[in-house]
């Protein structure tokens, strides 16, 4: 009943917005909800817009619960966009049935839809979703898989928790938070028979040698298990504008440890520690070229002391690609470019990959070769 535009490309299940008809994004503001009538498909679908930026209309993350992350469907270029006027059902009005979800009108509740939001049983999806603060500026070749089908094998869930609590001594109280040890499961999906884990790490000794106890985030996550469970997701993306709006601007970083850890850790040893910032919670953008790695011998070219005395993750990245990609993912470039960030070496590593993403990366560095990582990353 509100402004009205269509399409003005393609928009795949599971991308987080829509870009609208040249000129038109002025007529939408955010908090809107639209309706995309796609009458080519038969499809149409209600979503609330967070984030208003140009042409472009936002949703959110897909960890955000306050907006629905993206579409349930695809919906093609020309299909209308229209706001639509919304009014609030008391609840004296109706009954829900919680175990079917049946709603019984109670009071008449006059023309129109009725337009619900709710939670249901998890389903596993037969595509991956968006991933954290999803956006363009990461793609396949970075590990972003959003809408490509979900691949049997090994999953991992994880169960966390934290509590407050305060101590007080001479009537002067503090407060305190911890969260619980890391309780990962393993989870076998499709036609797997087998649990399989890639070791990352031997164990999560190496963290403690340094940091003692690790808990992040306000104190609510604890232990390198229950990092991975998010850091470990490639194409993940830090804090994004369309939920911060003031936050800092961070185009294309990612959040997955394979490029933010060895950056942090590296820190004031990076060519361009100054230019890296990972926008954090309420956009906040942190850098690090204050830091520094205290171990020795050799620092951050010592690999086993973070990846363990037998592990050999660092030795040759290991493909991490889609077999339905278009595009290859780099693991090179995300693993070995996140330290060796100057120009020149970032032009090495594209001038050595294909227009397909593919790297040539193992013909000098891989095991056994003239410039074997192994034999670089010796502590002296």
């Amino acid at each position: 009943t509100g402004a009205s535009s269509t399409l003005a490309v393609d928009a795949p299940v599971a991308q987080n917005y829509v870009d609208v008809a040249t000129g038109t994004g002025t007529s939408f503001a955010n908090g809107d909800y639209i309706v995309l009538e796609d009458a080519a498909m038969g499809l149409r679908e209600f979503l609330r817009v967070r984030l208003v930026d140009g042409d472009r209309l936002w949703f959110s993350s897909a960890y955000n619960q306050d907006y629905a992350p993206g579409l349930v469907n695809a919906h093609a270029n020309g299909a209308t966009v229209d706001v639509v006027t919304t009014a609030s059902i008391p609840a004296a009005s109706y009954s829900l049935d919680t175990a079917t979800g049946v709603i019984t009108e109670t009071t008449e509740f006059g023309t129109g839809e009725v337009l619900v939001t709710y939670m249901s049983d998890y389903v596993i999806p037969a595509t991956y979703p968006a991933t954290f603060n999803e956006s363009p500026d990461l793609d396949q070749s970075w590990g972003d898989w959003v809408g490509l089908p979900v691949l049997d094998g090994t999953y991992t869930l994880g169960f966390t928790g934290a509590r407050g609590f305060g101590v007080t001594v001479s009537g002067e109280t503090t407060t305190y938070r911890e969260a619980s040890d890391p309780n990962p499961q393993r989870l076998l999906f499709g036609s797997a028979t087998s649990i399989e884990l890639v070791n990352r790490i031997d164990s999560d000794a190496g963290c403690k040698s340094c940091h003692g106890d690790i808990q992040f985030h306000g104190a609510q996550r604890r232990g390198f298990d229950n990092c991975i469970l998010c850091h470990g997701l490639a194409g993940a993306e830090d804090a994004a504008n369309y939920v911060y709006p003031s936050g800092a601007a961070t185009t294309g970083v990612t959040i997955d440890f394979r490029t933010m850890l060895h950056k942090i850790h590296h820190g004031k040893e990076l060519a361009n520690a100054a230019t890296y910032a990972v926008a954090g919670f309420n956009g906040s953008p942190h850098t690090y070229e204050h830091i520094g790695f205290p171990y020795l011998p050799g620092g951050t070219i010592n690999c086993a002391s973070c990846h363990g005395a037998t592990n050999t993750a660092w030795t040759d990245p290991a493909d991490r690609s889609h077999p339905m990609a278009g595009k290859a993912t780099r693991a090179w470039r995300s693993a070995c470019g996140s330290c060796h960030d100057s120009t020149a070496a970032q032009a090495h590593i594209d001038v050595n990959t294909s227009l397909f993403g593919l790297e040539a990366c193992a013909i000098c560095h891989g095991p056994g070769e003239d410039q074997d990582v192994r034999e670089k990353h010796v502590p002296r």
